[in-house]
């Protein structure tokens, strides 16, 4: 009994996730079901939206690196010895 639970939660578990993925993408199933296509219907506000983003975003080196510094696990900055490489 408990085996056969978890095979249907699986299932059911798979099916939502090809769903939510395949939504993103396309119209599952061909059939236009509301939000979904959600990339393809977007693809040319996402764009300006990304190069929005990377003109306000600053690319200098140090900028990058405190902001990948704020991601630091707990067992340190994986990139901590590119700190003497950084210009500035």
């Amino acid at each position: 009994m408990l085996i056969q639970a978890g095979a249907e939660a699986g299932m059911v578990g798979g099916l939502a996730d090809w769903f939510a993925v395949t939504a993103l993408f396309r119209h599952p199933l061909g059939v236009p079901i509301p939000h979904t296509a959600i990339i393809p219907n977007n693809k040319d506000r996402i764009g300006r939206t990304l190069a929005a983003l990377s003109q306000t975003t600053s690319s200098h080196p140090r900028c990058c690196f405190e902001n990948c510094e704020s991601l630091r696990s707990a067992a340190g900055s994986p990139i901590g010895w590119q700190r003497r490489r950084l210009p500035g």
